[in-house]
């Protein structure tokens, strides 16, 4: 609201990341959305919102019912002057960051408990409006580890029946981290072997990696 009406900035896009799991604080996350596209508010299309995920399966479970409900209620849509949330245009990341179960418990706990094959399952029931235009699958390429050939091939074969776009990001590097971002011709290969496999993906533009407010970077540093 102060952005929009004071400082007089136009926000086109809203994206819920990089605050903790967003979907761990679910009613309140939908609450705010429900204010953010309200017409007597900052009026923002439910399409210009994304979600992000870690791949919280019992959450996103919860936003498909909700998904579904808002489904059927457009058949008989309400006489109402304001019309309710069309949850459905809502856009969904999650950040998947590895390509096999081994990678990805390693990079990310929350693999111990949802493992690939239940987070996809959970993405299939999702009712997206455009399922192709509205899921992104966020990947980080980190040398020796996510960036190969393999890895590329492996997911597309993880989302061959799951219409999405992947996001690609480098790897933005840490003090003492054990990991190295891709070099430039990993990338190229990368993205060559997956779309040669039929996989749609970008990149993202990487922005505060001189700062060390990066994708992944968020921290602070104690003596």
């Amino acid at each position: 609201m102060v952005a929009k009406f004071i400082l007089k900035k136009d926000i086109k896009n809203i994206v819920f990341m990089g605050m903790g799991e967003p979907l761990d604080n679910f009613d309140n996350v939908i609450k705010a959305i429900d204010i953010f596209t309200h017409p007597y508010g900052p009026n923002i299309a439910a399409s210009n919102i994304t979600i992000s995920s870690v791949g919280s399966v019992d959450n996103i479970n919860k936003f498909a019912n909700l998904i579904k409900m808002d489904i059927e209620r457009a058949k008989t849509p309400p006489k109402d002057v304001v019309s309710p949330t069309a949850y459905r245009a809502i856009r969904f990341a999650v950040s998947l960051t590895a390509s096999n179960n081994d990678i990805r418990s390693k990079l990310m706990p929350v693999n111990h408990k949802w493992n690939l094959q239940a987070l996809k399952g959970a993405l299939q029931e999702l009712p997206l409006k455009r399922k192709s235009h509205n899921l992104f699958i966020e990947y980080i390429l980190i040398a020796g580890l996510t960036a190969s050939t393999d890895n590329a091939r492996e997911l597309a074969a993880y989302l061959s029946d799951l219409p999405s776009v992947v996001n690609l990001i480098n790897y933005n590097p840490l003090a003492n981290s054990p990991y190295r971002p891709a070099s430039r011709d990993e990338q190229i290969d990368f993205v060559k072997n997956l779309t040669t496999d039929g996989q749609v993906c970008r990149w993202r533009d990487e922005r505060g990696a001189d700062i060390g407010a990066a994708c992944g970077q968020l921290g602070a540093m104690y003596a």
